[in-house]
């Protein structure tokens, strides 16, 4: 493993803590868990599939590792993120060329195609593609 991935393991880690102490609020106030997807976001996570250098570009082994360390403190939010990165890889495949898919439109961590998006993106919302 790379030094690089081994960096992103231990902060996934790291997160995980906090991921944790969010947890209780979030279920007990039955809430969306904004802020540990905040906190995601903000550090490029949500890019974990798009090529470097536009995003994190993860390999797959490092993306479990990621997932699993996420699951552990919190499967909620494990959920929501594996569900955009299936999302986020399938449009960025899908993408015509690199004009038109995400290496146009980063921001914040945060990966879209049309100008509303980046400007939600840019906002700081919670993009979440259906």
């Amino acid at each position: 493993m790379e030094v690089e991935e081994s960096l992103i393991i231990a902060n996934i880690k790291e997160r995980g803590k906090k991921f944790y102490e969010n947890s209780f609020k979030i279920d007990q106030e039955r809430i969306f868990p904004k802020e540990n997807l905040e906190l995601f976001a903000s550090q490029g996570y949500f890019g974990a599939f798009i090529p470097k250098p536009y995003s994190l570009g993860l390999d797959y082994k490092v993306y479990v590792e990621v997932v699993k360390g996420i699951s552990k403190a919190y499967a909620s939010t494990a959920w929501i993120y594996v569900t955009h990165c299936a999302a986020s890889y399938s449009l960025n495949a899908c993408a015509p060329s690199r004009e038109n898919g995400f290496a146009r439109c980063k921001a914040r961590g945060s990966n879209c195609f049309h100008e509303r998006e980046l400007i939600a993106a840019r906002n700081g919302e919670i993009i979440l593609f259906i």
